[in-house]
């Protein structure tokens, strides 16, 4: 996912930006404030899309997800792609596994199918390096079903959500009004609806917004018993608060905590379902543990400064001060037990970060101090991250000065004198009329003309002369200046804190193209040395020309190098004017690397074995690939892609399959690591529709034409819209049972949930 701040690309578990410090947002619908998304197991981040109305219905598709029930552990919070500091951005990164506890059939099932995605709009997520329009998660179909497999669906239509569970005969309108003053133009996207529509684990309690003012942005929370919900009835359901912002869940549903008002004054409480109770004021973001025994949250006061506090969920719980003056909170357990976050000290300099773990009654420990950024975290307590080495130089070291000899020898000219006509005259004795002596006075114009041509040729001698002493004496000041100004030269460094030790990983890093904190491994460019030729001086007119210069240098090596467990770094891809898209298996034994070069949209897909020693056993996997993805330790790639259409194709255990031809690059959902697909062809940009088919059992059929958007239930059950309208921003919604038997539900159905 990305952050909604400053557009740093983030890991799926991330909680805190680390470039920004701002909470992330997550697509999916979780439960608990903390709790364990439904993730992928491998090192897929969050899908990309390639359309920007992906956007709307990813995230609506993710809103009424409940996580299922996995310890929380962000075991990687990831920050920079994790969360790469915006001077060190990284490309791609690999989420760590998350461990389930006592996992039911539904985990098992969404941990083995993690890297999939649940409908059209929820694209196939590549590897970096395609523009975003859109963040998912990847948690396949898990939506759709409760613990015993029954379908529950979810959908706008008329201002209002509608659900059907499998048994039910027809859907029921939940909510009333859902936006205030709705016109069919606020349905064109979902308008924040994952935020707005939860349900717990085990998917029998569904909390919601309801009469939303959208200026204000808060609406009056409920909550549905969907085990009361029937086709013969109208319940709005549990009136729990009104002039509600935002709510979090505990995974069983029994606590929910919310804000409530404006950011001019956000109180947080939370309810039990038995009372309401008043936590805290200027509260700015929380978080509550999937047991639902604690809330954290964050308190800004009017200097800006950031406080953190936790409290347990119950009516005579005390707030205890975890710390003041917080950066982020970087990551934390599923329970609170363990909270590791960020301070800053007041300095502008780099390396101003600390981190810090605070553990449940003991008082916090400073882990790592002097850093940059986070580039990647665990809650286990590893982490890497970036220091800043700086150093200075003075501007005057990147100046051929070429006139500097010459200007040595530059002496200021003397201005020759400009003749006067009367030093060419004398007075000449004249008779007047009457015999008198009067003086005349007489001017030799020929003397005076000789005299001013030599001064008009003097003084345009001196003229040039006196232009090269002006011109040298600004080089004079010019050279002062560039003596005088330094110019801080910054290199980041990477680290590794296993969670004992602080150990250097390499130095003059230029960005981290993957970090897989979880299997302790990361991919990275660095900075070449300065290829820059010096700028004579004479070309320059100020400083800032010589900066320009310098900065806007690309330093960037297109060698890639690895490190596997702090082990010592090894280069092993090294080709200028390609690009490389690296990704990585799910158990962290294969490292893909996508080389296009540069200009170019497909190139070749080349696979390497990691050992403790780097990547080696380079392999070519497929040629002209354009866009690619790890399905757990499985291939999902496009080839002989023109005009976004191309050929299908999968990898299983090492052996290449064309799956289709003329398949819509993007809108392909991945299920059971790559074995069973869903995917489009005949797709129409204009329409946003296309002909929706079903990989399974190594064989393709047909599922419907002109489909919208679809919910895959499993084989035998698909939900689709079609006949959309982008005029009216609806479609006609069916269900489509074992590929043949196709029912109307409803129409006018804006979009899924």
């Amino acid at each position: 996912m990305f952050c909604t701040k400053c557009g740093v690309k983030l890991e799926e578990n991330t909680k805190f930006c680390t470039s920004c410090g701002a909470p992330a947002s997550s697509p999916t619908v979780s439960n608990a404030g903390g709790s364990a998304q439904a993730q992928p197991t491998g090192n897929i981040q969050a899908a990309q899309t390639e359309i920007t109305q992906a956007s709307r219905e990813t995230a609506a598709a993710m809103s009424v997800a409940p996580s299922p029930p996995m310890a929380q552990s962000p075991g990687a919070v990831a920050a920079q792609p994790t969360a790469a500091p915006s001077a060190v951005p990284a490309k791609a990164a690999a989420p760590t596994p998350q461990p389930a506890a006592n996992p039911s059939p539904l985990a098992e099932r969404v941990k083995r199918l993690g890297e999939t995605l649940a409908g059209k709009r929820r694209v196939l997520v590549w590897s970096a390096g395609i523009v975003v329009a859109a963040v998912i998660a990847f948690f396949a179909y898990a939506w759709l079903l409760k613990s015993d497999s029954e379908a529950q669906l979810f959908y706008v239509k008329d201002n209002s959500i509608f659900f059907k569970s499998e048994s039910m005969k027809k859907s029921v309108a939940i909510t009333k009004e859902l936006l205030d003053d709705a016109d069919s133009d606020d349905f064109e996207t979902d308008f924040g609806m994952p935020s707005y529509v939860q349900v717990n684990d085990s998917r029998d309690k569904l909390f919601f917004l309801d009469e939303i003012d959208q200026e204000e942005e808060t609406g009056s929370l409920f909550m549905k018993e969907l085990g009361d919900v029937s086709d013969k009835k109208e319940d709005k359901g549990t009136s729990i608060s009104s002039n509600v912002s935002s709510f979090k869940l505990a995974n069983d549903g029994e606590v929910v905590a919310y804000l409530k008002g404006t950011n001019d004054e956000s109180k947080l409480y939370f309810n039990d379902m038995k009372q309401e109770v008043l936590v805290d004021r200027d509260v700015t973001s929380y978080y509550v543990s999937d047991d639902g025994k604690q809330l954290m949250y964050v308190v800004t006061d009017e200097d800006h400064s950031e406080t953190l506090y936790a409290r347990p969920l119950k009516e005579d719980g005390t707030k205890t001060k975890i710390d003041s003056d917080l950066h982020h909170i970087v990551t934390y357990t599923a329970d609170f037990s363990k909270v590791y976050y960020q301070k800053n000290d007041d300095s502008e300099d780099h390396n101003a970060g600390t981190l810090y773990v605070k553990e449940a009654g003991k008082d916090k420990v400073k882990l790592v101090s002097g850093f940059d950024s986070i580039v990647s975290s665990s809650s286990e307590g590893s982490f890497y991250y970036m220091k800043q080495d700086a150093s200075m130089a003075h501007l005057y070291d990147f100046v051929n000065d070429d006139m500097l000899k010459e200007d040595q020898k530059t002496a200021e000219p003397t201005e020759p004198i400009e003749p006067s006509e009367t030093s060419f005259q004398r007075q000449v004795a004249q008779t007047g009329y009457w015999g008198d002596i009067y003086y005349d006075t007489v001017t030799d114009y020929d003397a005076y003309n000789e005299a001013y041509d030599k001064y008009r040729k003097a003084y345009e001698s001196y003229s040039i002369a006196n232009d090269k002493y002006n011109a040298k004496v600004e080089r004079d000041q010019l050279r002062d200046e560039l003596k005088a100004a330094k110019l801080e030269d910054t290199k980041s460094s990477l680290y590794l804190f296993d969670g004992k030790k602080e150990q250097l990983i390499a130095k003059d890093v230029d960005h981290t193209s993957l970090s897989d904190v979880s299997n302790g491994i990361v991919v990275y460019n660095k900075i070449a040395a300065s290829k820059m030729k010096k700028i004579a001086i004479s070309t320059i007119y100020n400083t800032s020309d010589v900066e320009s210069a310098y900065r806007d240098q690309d330093l960037s090596d297109p060698k890639l190098y690895i490190s596997v467990k702090g082990g010592k770094e090894a280069m092993f891809w090294d080709k200028p004017d390609y690009t490389a898209d690296v990704n990585i298996s799910e158990d962290g034994t294969k490292l893909y690397v996508l080389e296009s070069k540069d200009g170019e949209e497909a190139g070749e897909l080349k696979s390497y074995t990691v050992t403790a020693s780097g990547a080696q056993d380079k392999k070519t996997v497929a040629k002209d690939v354009a866009k690619y993805a790890v399905s757990g330790n499985n291939l999902l790639f496009y080839s002989n892609v023109t005009d976004n259409v191309g050929d299908l194709n999968t990898t299983i255990d090492g052996t290449n399959k064309k799956i289709a031809s003329d398949v819509q690059v993007g809108y392909t959902q991945m299920l059971e690591n790559a074995n069973t697909l869903i995917y489009y062809t005949d797709y129409s940009e204009k329409s946003m529709s296309g002909s929706l088919n079903l990989y399974e059992g190594g064989k393709s059929k047909k599922l419907a034409d002109d489909v919208y958007d679809y919910r895959y239930v499993n084989a035998d059950l698909i939900y689709y819209i079609s006949d959309y309208s982008s005029r009216n921003n609806y479609g006609d919604l069916w269900e489509l049972r074992k590929a043949k038997d196709k029912k109307l539900i409803d129409d006018q159905v804006n979009f899924f949930l």
